[in-house]
């Protein structure tokens, strides 16, 4: 073991971040590429970033705000992927690539590091895994690891010994990417199979699973909890996917309630998210660290962001890999892949929020998956099956709203004032074209689901259909089928949620489009 006791001053004046409620405290920049990151306070109050890397695991002195003091790197198998927590003074971290579990002893820091690398655990031969959890009670969640199906393997981190921790439990029903556990309960992000699953862990050498739910984009990256742990946010890391908030409340009917995503135009990619109070933060990538107002779970908006990735907002696997947000202090740390460790102040603020209900006046019935936009920003949402929507902006001030939907007449109203933690309400009245379809099982139309649950797309009229869009009750598009057709007969062969669902076919810029309701 080596320890580097040089400081590092961070170069601020070379870096010209673009940033909205963060101040830089300071900057370390590192070489190699940088993973993912987690934060740690000793006895005596001194705070350390643990900082992943390709080659192992850096322990970085974070407490004076002029400078950043590199104390010890731990070397490792070379990984692109690398994940660390901390329970009860011991750091644990895993990678993809081998060596097992790196097991670093903090109790004589910032002077002292011991650790050791672990790879018999009872009977099984632990070499990789992509991430690790540790709930409140010492167990610790090491997933999508070399072991049966990649799950979620569980181990006992109080032993006499803390380098000898013990096999508790297995789930394996889903490779498991990313975790939460809190209690005798474990929430998991499936990745490949594109859901989240919600299971109880009371016994942990027989999980049951309680619910499980499919994700927007079918890509399920991480899932964290709320405080009060009836909500749950997710990631899909998809080009153009959302943060999304679910009600958990009722295990059988789970709802998701909004969604986020920052620069929607620009299809970039979100990574991992967390819950802190009111607010979460995410490593957004290419976008950098985003900080959204959660304090209305129905309107999640943005109010702050640190982008300290120089690439452009596009797709991409480029810039902020994680965050660590849970310091006493205050204090955020980021990794970004390329560009190093940020230390941060963020200033929490709340949204200025709008809601209200837009009408088809001509048809005489709520518009659904109407764009709401507030121009001049970024800030866009779609109007749900009744015609609601919820929108909001980081600051004060008087805003001009447009609300759009092809086939119907645009309208705008302007200097709309909206107000910092306030929930404004406005309504809108639009004329859309009448659709000619009202009913999923007109003469020449019909849409159903069957008693397998397949949903059947079929038409015959003399119109030609040159697209058909399946979304949900959030606007939110399940799939889009091209054809060309003046008959047809598809099927969407993926099981839905029970819910609600709209089914628009495209003829001639036109749109028809009818509910379906699947109970």
């Amino acid at each position: 073991m080596r320890l580097i006791t040089f400081i590092i001053f961070s170069l601020l004046c070379f870096k010209g971040f673009t940033q909205k409620n963060f101040d830089l405290l300071n900057y370390l920049d590192f070489e190699p590429i940088l993973n993912d990151i987690w934060g740690y306070t000793d006895t005596a109050g001194n705070e350390y970033a643990l900082v992943g890397l390709t080659t192992g695991v850096s322990i970085v002195k974070i407490n004076n705000p002029d400078t950043t003091l590199l104390l010890h790197h731990v070397t490792g198998d070379s990984s692109l992927w690398r994940d660390i927590k901390v329970y009860n003074n011991y750091g644990y971290a895993v990678n993809e690539d081998g060596g097992g579990l790196l097991i670093m002893n903090f109790t004589q820091l910032p002077n002292i590091l011991t650790y050791q690398y672990v790879t018999q655990i009872g009977s099984y031969n632990f070499e990789t895994a992509h991430n690790i959890f540790i709930d409140e009670n010492g167990i610790a969640y090491l997933l999508g690891s070399n072991i049966a199906n990649q799950g979620a393997f569980m181990i006992n981190l109080n032993t006499s010994n803390r380098f000898l921790p013990e096999f508790v439990g297995l789930y394996d029903d889903q490779y498991v990417h990313d975790a939460y556990a809190r209690g005798d309960t474990l929430y998991t992000a499936e990745l490949n199979n594109g859901t989240f699953s919600i299971i109880d862990v009371s016994d942990k050498s027989n999980p049951i699973v309680l619910a499980r739910k499919t994700t927007g984009t079918n890509y399920t990256h991480n899932i964290w909890l709320s405080n009060d742990g009836k909500y749950v946010i997710t990631t899909d890391e998809k080009s153009g996917a959302y943060v999304e908030l679910y009600d958990i409340s009722n295990l059988n009917n789970i709802k998701l309630i909004d969604k986020y995503r920052s620069s929607p135009s620009y299809g970039v990619i979100p990574h991992n998210a967390h819950f802190k109070g009111n607010y979460i933060f995410t490593s957004y990538y290419r976008d950098g660290l985003r900080l959204v107002d959660a304090t209305l779970k129905h309107n999640l908006v943005e109010v702050g962001f640190y982008d300290s990735s120089p690439f452009n907002a596009a797709e991409g696997f480029e810039g902020n890999w994680g965050v660590y947000p849970y310091f006493s202090s205050g204090k955020i740390i980021i990794s970004d892949r390329e560009e190093g460790l940020f230390v941060l102040q963020p200033h929490y603020s709340r949204a200025a929020y709008l809601t209200g209900n837009v009408f088809d006046t001509l048809n005489n019935i709520p518009l659904n998956n109407a764009s709401v936009e507030i121009i001049g920003t970024s800030y866009i949402k779609e109007t749900l099956y009744n015609g609601t929507y919820n929108i909001g902006v980081a600051d004060s001030g008087y805003y001009d709203i447009r609300v759009t939907k092809p086939g119907c007449s645009t309208v705008i109203k302007s200097n709309i004032l909206l107000e910092t933690a306030i929930e404004k309400v406005e309504n809108f009245e639009t004329k859309c074209i009448n659709t000619g379809i009202n009913d999923a099982n007109s003469d020449n139309y019909k849409a159903f689901f069957n008693t397998a649950g397949t949903l059947t797309i079929e038409y015959e009229g003399n119109k030609t259909i040159t697209d058909i869009k399946i979304t949900d009750a959030l606007g939110q598009t399940i799939k889009s089928i091209a054809t060309n057709s003046k008959q047809f007969s598809v099927q969407y062969t993926k099981q839905l949620n029970v819910g609600i669902y709209f089914i628009s076919l495209y003829s001639n810029n036109k749109i028809y489009t009818t509910k379906i309701i699947k109970s």
